[in-house]
């Protein structure tokens, strides 16, 4: 599970470009409040970590609630940067 996303980032060099990145979550931390999920940034098709990085939300631990992984994708699509990003 992942999703893709076109995303502007800085390269070495200062400049900013437009990267097809492929966002995987690498875990979840979870209490009975918060999830806080850690995700890698990288180039599609690469196994090379751009960037990692954490979002914290709140976790819905009800009965028939979607995993904690699909719950956490959710959250990242849900965030302004990731708006339109596709599964794959």
């Amino acid at each position: 599970m992942a999703i893709k996303k076109s995303l502007v980032l800085k390269s070495n060099l200062g400049d900013e470009v437009n990267v097809l990145c492929y966002i995987r979550v690498q875990f979840a931390n979870t209490t009975k409040q918060a999830v806080i999920c850690q995700y890698d940034l990288m180039r599609d098709g690469q196994d090379h970590v751009i960037e990692s990085k954490q979002n914290c939300f709140a976790a819905d631990m009800s009965t028939g609630a979607p995993n904690i992984w699909t719950q956490c994708y959710s959250a990242l699509k849900a965030l302004p940067e990731f708006a339109g990003a596709v599964d794959c």
